[in-house]
Order: C-alpha cells, then sequence, then structure tokens
C-alpha cells in the first residue's frame, strides 16, 4: 500500500478509507446502531527513509545488497508464486499476469520502487476507538505489519463470546457457562478470497435478487448506512490529524452544509 495506488492521501484517500472502509462497514452492519463520537491516533512511523538500509536503491530490482533479509523486497511481494492474486493484480493491473509481466511491473512501475524511498504519506498504523448508541464500544486496530488477507474480529457478550478469523474461514463461540466452543466453518467454496473474500460476488448476487423482487430482507443494507459508515472513516482521519474527539452527529451536518 505505500508503493502504489493508495500510498498518497493527496491523490488518493486516507489508508482507513482505502483500506478499513469494509471493517467501518462490518462494524455498522453487526452493531446495528449508529456511532455517536470516536477518536484517533496513528502515524507513518517505519516505512520511511529514516529507517532505509543503508545503500538501498530507488528500486528492488537495481542490485539491492539488502533484498535477502529484506521481507520488503519488491519481487519477493509481487512475483513469487505464492503471492496472493490481489497484489500481482495490482501491480500489473491484469487479473492473470504472466511472470514476465509481473517482472517488467517490478522494474518500471511503482510498485518496484524501495517501500522507504516512496512518496506515501498514509499511516503504516493506526487505532479508532468509537462509541456507538446504547454505550456500544469498538476498538478497532489496522497496521500494515499483518498478513495480507487476514481481518480478526472478536465480540465480547455479557453470556459469551465471538471470534472469527478471515484468513482462516472460522468463527468461534464460547459460551461463559458451560466453557464450550464451538467452531463454525464459513468457508465459501465456490468463491473463497477472490473478489474481497466471496463479497464482490455476494454483493452482485444480492443486487440481481432485488432487481427480480427476490431479495427484501436483512441482508440488503440501506445506501445511508453504507455512507454513514464511510463517513467514520472520514472523522477517523480527522481525528488523527487533529487529536480530537469527533462528535458524530456534528461531523456529519458539518459535511452535509459544506454540500449545499
Amino acid at each position: 500500500m505505500f508503493r502504489g495506488n493508495w500510498n498518497n492521501s493527496e491523490t488518493s484517500s486516507p489508508m482507513i478509507l482505502a483500506k478499513s472502509c469494509h471493517d467501518m462497514d462490518l462494524l455498522r452492519w453487526i452493531i446495528g446502531k449508529k456511532c455517536t463520537r470516536l477518536s484517533s491516533f496513528g502515524s507513518l512511523k517505519y516505512f520511511n527513509r529514516a529507517h532505509m538500509p543503508k545503500g538501498a536503491p530507488p528500486r528492488c530490482t537495481d542490485g539491492c545488497i539488502h533484498a535477502a533479509e529484506c521481507p520488503y523486497d519488491a519481487v519477493k511481494v509481487y512475483c513469487s508464486p505464492d503471492t496472493s492474486y490481489w497484489f500481482q493484480a495490482a501491480a500489473t493491473g491484469d487479473p492473470n499476469p504472466t511472470q514476465e509481466k509481473l517482472m517488467e511491473a517490478v522494474k518500471t512501475g511503482p510498485y518496484g520502487r524501495c517501500v522507504f524511498q516512496c512518496d506515501n504519506n498514509v499511516v503504516d498504523h493506526m487505532v479508532v476507538n468509537l462509541e456507538f448508541e446504547d454505550e456500544v464500544t469498538v476498538a478497532f486496530t489496522m497496521a500494515a505489519f499483518t498478513p495480507a488477507i487476514e481481518r480478526e474480529m472478536t465480540i465480547m457478550g455479557t453470556k459469551g463470546y465471538l471470534r472469527g478469523s478471515l484468513e482462516q474461514e472460522k468463527i468461534w463461540v464460547t459460551d461463559f457457562l458451560t466453557k464450550h466452543t464451538e467452531e463454525i466453518d464459513t468457508k465459501n467454496g465456490q468463491f473463497g478470497h477472490i473478489g474481497h473474500g466471496g463479497g464482490d460476488e455476494g454483493l452482485v448476487r444480492d443486487f440481481v435478487r432485488v432487481l427480480r423482487g427476490e431479495e427484501t430482507g436483512d441482508r440488503v443494507t440501506e445506501i445511508g448506512i453504507s455512507c454513514e459508515s464511510h463517513m467514520i472513516a472520514f472523522a477517523a482521519e480527522e481525528s488523527r490529524l487533529n487529536g480530537s474527539v469527533i462528535d458524530m452527529e456534528t461531523f456529519m451536518r458539518r459535511q452535509t452544509d459544506a454540500l449545499v
């Protein structure tokens, strides 16, 4: 994210919107209540020139002497056989790139730059504390130093708790009284991780069902709620920059007034 399309908020968007708007959508949908206020902290602490290995060239393919021990070497990240297809597609603009096309993209495109020498200004770690109606609280953490497709969530209840893992495609539900933990396999054999973990196909499927009059239940999210979760991301960035606690009603009214 620090090399390519979303590395600079001046030309794209804040990192919390670019890569965590899905999480805000999920939180708003699961809780089913409005966010009332939030605060946020984060910075670009590691991926900058202060941490550039001595003598590293501008591009990873320019004979970098640190390539063997650098986990962020572009050839490793984008050209390895086990690399996520998403990373390869982003680097080349091709959903099914050849190895030759991958190497060409790393040699000439933005994704082949030394990760410590880019024009990036977005955060590499960030936390957001959110309060929803009825005093529901959420602590959200975003960090660059996690597996590419991993997202984890823990929901604490009064009689038990739920833990979920996107990478493992499982949910665990633990009962406080019995101490029993039930494991639920959520793996989607048809879509897997393709297209946001199968979410893209699910959205299109549900959209077609709505057009056909077949889907009117809780699975369909109103556009207003989606807009609200995006506003949460914008508010989190404002809080991070200003060091303030954001009242969401005031924040959203201010954005609406600015459009009039």
